[in-house]
């Protein structure tokens, strides 16, 4: 029995993943954030630097038809903020208000009658 000559071809090495460079100019990192969030209503030239935080944080206006109230955010935090403060809180309430109520409705239909 003859045994089968091993490969003796190299591996080629992986290929590092290339990071995008991030955009130096302030106007280059207000276009790059509102191609990211375009559902997002980013009031331009409102990006800011906080010191403390070591965060951008932009000003946007809230998504509710009507109303134009302001709120300023941190970048990182914008997937998930798009209404004002006020409006934010009326969501919640009304979300938890539902919630509560389909509860309800399920313990109701669950409760045996008699």
């Amino acid at each position: 029995m003859s045994k089968s000559p091993k490969s003796t071809a190299s591996k080629a090495p992986a290929k590092k993943a290339v990071k995008a460079k991030e955009p130096t100019t302030p106007e280059a990192k207000m276009a790059a954030i509102k191609a990211k969030y375009p559902n997002r209503n980013i009031v331009d030239g409102s990006l800011q630097f906080n010191e403390a935080k070591q965060k951008y944080s932009v000003e946007i206006v809230c998504g509710k038809d009507g109303c134009t109230t302001k709120r300023r955010v941190f970048t990182s935090d914008l997937f998930q903020v798009g209404l004002c403060e006020a409006h934010t809180k009326e969501a919640r309430r009304s979300k938890r208000k539902t919630k509560r109520n389909a509860m309800k409705a399920a313990l109701k239909a669950a409760t045996p009658k008699g």
